[in-house]
């Protein structure tokens, strides 16, 4: 017979403490549970804590779990549990305490998760488009199920004093829904409203200021001017995307020849009538992180996307979006940083005055903690790839099967860095590049500011950076610690993408355009396997002119294919057949002056732009290779060339020189851009389907810039197919640099 013990004359059951940890701060979890609680007619209370929340019930055993089965089931969207602990307590619960209580926060020591920013919700969209509601056309609206979250902490505990929106006192009415724990806006940290909430301003040239500044930015808007518009992680210049002399005028100032623009539509059905939009496509777009997708483009707008097949694409994710479409009343708007590429977003009111492409600016004088650019996404294989990972995304926390702490400070250029404690990885938004010093300023700002947040301490944490001695990131690690731990770029890649998957073993098929290799090479074309031992990779050539190389396409085919010609026949095909007289290339290859050597995949591509797309001049990252692609019709090229392999020195080798000799006999551009893609797929499979055999692994992870390719991650994952084995794709990170952080902890804690 169970005890039964008396409290108060009444008889009750021991009671039971619940701890949830993951997204749970933030994010309306606690009026949640009050919620659930009250339905469910138990006594207790819930508080944040530390770790996350704890949850303590006056009820018996069947009760507790009924609550933690329905808790699971019923969560707020942006919730997230990735562990729950439940063991009984002594705490008593007096029925003078009312049913259930939501309670003061309580410092623990310990970290919260951090909510990514999150796209306005249905409920604020309606109530900001509402004239009856006292929210109308608030360009601020927020509830706990979204708004912004990462861009304006100062600090944990997710409280509004740690936050930026410390700066605005809440009015009365305001007050009374963020502590009713029956308000969708209870403890909405970034809550207001027209009367008590942040402004926006309009300003023009001498700093001369507009009433109705969103109404007004509107109408300017669709007279084609344009104008610098702050919005939740930094500004962003916008103009109307059909207006052909607004976009060239954006194109001349920012510098971006044909670079592509990113498009925001009014909705789904403005980007379906100019892009192709499948099924899963259309859950990107609408879904809460509202990233910028990778479409296939109908042509439509080609000087938005000069020379490629697709085109980039998000829907409106705050609420100043859906005003500007409102008052412009236009259906397509230009929408891109505001920063020069590489460089850190625009985060200040003052920097931004100081541009001189915008014809005025659109600021609030909300301030933005840490700037956060669009995340981007494209679906590579049937699956969803990110190119960049930010807004929307960062800084939810990824799974690892390492122990310990440790700290990635990842590449050089496309940055960002990741702190793994407590079993989870912390990756940072995108940093941009750490060769432009505002870039590497801003970088260590939020290193900081994620360690403050995570509570770790810099110092006494394993930091692990790149080989290449140039790199800041090396240097940084260097001023951290007395002993960096230094992993090769493209064995960071594979273990990222092990990470993913959950493999302890592995071989990698890991294709980039540059990584420092172990013998102070520059690698790009590798098959790699766990234990950090090169298998294979593509055959080495020269880049001559060292990075005016990757600029400038034609000097990569002279040396490829300078390999299997004499100087005398290179010349002629390039005077013949291009118009350009090669023979300054060959005084620099017979000398080896400025010249070094890759084994590069994507240089590899670039020469075949060259030969096939035409493309004579990189103006922007990953330009050749992106038109090489366009031009590849799927089943164009299908019969290519068999892999030529040979092994030097117990390593596998891919020839390349004399396939592209070959490769001048074909006129067909399509045929040509195909073979390349599905020859370079094949012999990679040739190389690590053997090994992986060898090792009694069941498939290759697949990572590195080339993976974002359409075809050849598709072609190699077919071919993998056709001898039994599997594909393993980055599943939470980007293929490219964004997971290199990552790798480089996990590896660092593995060693």
């Amino acid at each position: 017979m169970k005890e039964i013990i008396k409290r108060w004359g009444q008889p009750f059951s021991v009671a039971y403490e619940i701890e949830v940890r993951g997204v749970v701060q933030g994010v309306g979890f606690r009026p949640f549970i009050y919620r659930l609680a009250k339905a469910m007619k138990v006594n207790g209370d819930v508080r944040n804590v530390g770790y996350g929340v704890r949850i303590r019930l006056d009820c018996g055993e069947k009760e507790m779990k009924k609550f933690v089965e329905k808790m699971k089931k019923e969560l707020p969207p942006l919730a997230r549990i990735d562990k729950i602990e439940t063991k009984k307590t002594k705490i008593i619960f007096s029925p003078k305490d009312g049913n259930f209580r939501i309670v003061p926060s309580l410092a623990t020591g310990e970290f919260p998760e951090v909510s990514p920013d999150v796209c306005i919700c249905k409920n604020c969209l309606r109530e900001m488009l509402d004239p009856k509601d006292r929210r109308y056309l608030h360009p601020f609206i927020n509830c706990t199920d979204c708004g912004p979250r990462l861009t304006v902490i100062l600090a944990t505990p997710y409280d509004r004093e740690n936050t930026t929106m410390k700066a605005f006192r809440m009015c009365p009415e305001c007050r009374e829904e963020y502590e009713n724990p029956e308000s969708r806006r209870f403890h909405a940290q970034p809550i207001s409203c027209n009367e008590c909430g942040p402004k926006y301003e309009l300003l023009g040239g001498r700093g001369k200021k507009y009433a109705n500044a969103v109404e007004k930015a509107g109408e300017l808007l669709a007279r084609g001017k344009i104008i610098a518009v702050k919005g939740i992680g930094g500004f962003h210049l916008v103009c109307n995307a059909k207006n052909e002399e607004a976009v060239a005028g954006l194109r001349r100032a920012k510098h971006r020849k044909t670079k592509p623009f990113a498009l925001m539509a009014r909705d789904l059905e403005t980007a379906k009538r100019i892009a192709h939009v499948s099924k899963n496509e259309i859950g990107i777009l609408t879904s809460p992180e509202r990233p910028i997708v990778i479409l296939e483009s109908n042509g439509k707008l080609e000087s938005i996307s000069p020379n490629l097949d697709s085109i980039g694409i998000m829907l409106p994710y705050a609420p100043i979006h859906h005003l500007l479409f409102r008052h412009s009343r236009l259906p397509l708007l230009v929408m891109t940083s505001a920063n020069e590429a590489g460089e850190p977003l625009i985060i200040e009111n003052k920097k931004a005055l100081g541009l001189k492409v915008a014809d005025f600016v659109l600021a609030h004088n909300r301030g933005i903690a840490a700037g956060c650019d669009d995340s981007v996404v494209k679906e590579v294989a049937g699956r969803t790839s990110i190119l960049r990972y930010s807004r929307g995304m960062a800084p939810e926390s990824i799974e690892v099967g390492v122990g310990g702490e440790a700290i990635g400070l990842g590449a050089e250029l496309n940055a960002n860095f990741c702190i793994i404690r407590g079993g989870r990885a912390y990756v940072s938004q995108y940093q941009g590049d750490l060769d432009d010093y505002a870039a590497y300023e801003n970088y260590e700002k939020n290193i900081a500011r994620y360690a403050r947040m995570l509570k770790i301490d810099l110092k006494k944490t394993p930091i692990a950076c790149d080989l290449h001695p140039d790199f800041e990131t090396t240097a940084l690690a260097e001023k951290i610690s007395k002993n960096p731990v230094r992993v090769q770029h493209h064995f960071a890649h594979l273990h990222a993408c092990m990470a993913e998957n959950g493999l302890s073993d592995g071989i990698g098929i890991i294709l980039d355009g540059y990584g420092y290799g172990s013998d102070g090479s520059a690698w790009g074309g590798e098959v790699l396997v766990s234990d950090e031992k090169r298998i294979g990779h593509i055959e080495e050539f020269e880049l001559i002119g060292g990075d005016l190389a990757a600029r400038e396409p034609g000097r990569i085919l002279y040396a490829i294919l300078r390999k299997k010609m004499s100087a005398g026949e290179c010349e002629r095909v390039f005077s013949k057949r291009f118009g350009i007289d090669a023979r300054i290339w060959e005084k620099q290859l017979a000398k080896k002056i400025n010249c070094a050597t890759t084994t590069s995949c994507g240089r590899v591509l670039d020469a075949a732009s060259f030969l096939f797309a035409g493309c004579r001049e990189r103006t922007y990252e990953g330009e050749p290779a992106m038109r090489l692609e366009a031009i590849a019709a799927d089943k164009e090229g299908r019969k290519g060339f068999e892999a030529g392999i040979r092994e030097e020195n117990g390593t596998c080798v891919l020839d390349v020189s004399e396939f592209f000799v070959e490769l001048l006999g074909e006129k067909n551009a399509r045929v040509g851009a195909g073979k390349v893609h599905d020859y370079l797929a094949g012999g990679f499979v040739r190389i690590a389907g053997e090994a992986a055999k060898e090792r009694g692994l069941k498939g290759a992870c697949l990572s590195g810039g080339v993976m974002y390719n359409r075809r050849i991650p598709r072609r190699i994952e077919d071919e993998l197919a056709g001898i039994g084995l599997a594909a393993y794709f980055h599943r939470r990170l980007p293929c490219g640099d964004g997971c290199v952080s990552f790798g480089q902890a996990v590896l660092a804690l593995k060693r």
